[in-house]
């Protein structure tokens, strides 16, 4: 078995992001996801109690090393418009490890540095027991994008056990005020 788990997911090479594109967990990339002692994918419902759910989700049992992201094709952005990133999680009710640690949901292109990023305060979102958007970190695609734009969201510099959080998805949307040509 695989430690880290690694999407399949083919993007479609025609699909382009006009309004939105939902990934979801399965679409994205998880450090130590292969390994039962710190990850197990478990069917939606089980955690959101929606009965006529046939998706997978993704519960942290615990890391001290939380890498979770996605690479998504360049052609699937409109060229000089702006996106936002978000990640969709809810909390077990005996989530630990959260207190005092910087978390952070990052964008960059291939090759390049960060486009931005923003540091998310899990623990005062732990207090919610809803699915929740995390991280909305807004990126303007340049005009000649050729490289693959990739997102995480990341936790690997405290080495402090976490878990109980499960990654339900993720999504990128254009932005209504964005000014594409």
């Amino acid at each position: 078995m695989a430690s880290h788990y690694r999407s399949t997911t083919k993007h479609d090479s025609n699909e382009q992001i006009t309004e939105s594109k939902v990934l979801k967990a399965t679409d994205l990339d998880i450090a130590w996801g292969g390994d039962e002692r710190y990850w197990r994918w478990i069917p939606r419902g089980k955690i959101t109690g929606e009965s006529n759910s046939t998706e997978t989700v993704a519960e942290l049992l615990q890391v001290s090393w939380l890498e979770v992201s996605a690479r998504v094709p360049a052609k699937m952005f409109l060229p000089s418009t702006k996106y936002e990133v978000t990640f969709h999680i809810i909390w077990k009710p005996d989530a630990f490890g959260w207190k005092d640690v910087e978390v952070y949901v990052v964008v960059w292109f291939k090759n390049k540095e960060p486009v931005d990023y923003v540091q998310v305060d899990l623990q005062k979102s732990k207090e919610q027991t809803v699915p929740l958007e995390l991280g909305s970190v807004s990126f303007t695609t340049p005009a000649n994008l050729e490289d693959d734009m990739i997102f995480g969201l990341y936790e690997v510099w405290s080495q402090q056990w976490k878990g109980g959080l499960v990654i339900l998805g993720a999504k990128i949307t254009k932005s209504q005020d964005s000014k594409s040509s």
